[in-house]
């Protein structure tokens, strides 16, 4: 098992683009983009794991679920 990060498919799910989380988050959507393209936890503190769930309207077990690892 392995813990996955889902801020791709929240936002996919929202369609909303990374400007639009950047601009509610208060950071720039490049910035955005890094978080989304990772699969593994990135590192966040509490006030940014904060922003993203109230931003996205989800609770942090929406954000990272533990999955099996790919073969």
């Amino acid at each position: 098992m392995t813990i996955r990060w889902r801020l791709n498919v929240l936002m996919a799910e929202r369609r909303m683009t990374n400007k639009d989380l950047g601009e509610r988050i208060g950071k720039h959507e490049v910035s955005v983009s890094r978080l989304r393209s990772r699969d593994d936890m990135p590192r966040l503190d509490g006030k940014e794991l904060e922003a993203l769930c109230s931003a996205l309207g989800c609770g942090v077990c929406d954000l990272i679920t533990r999955g099996e690892e790919y073969s």
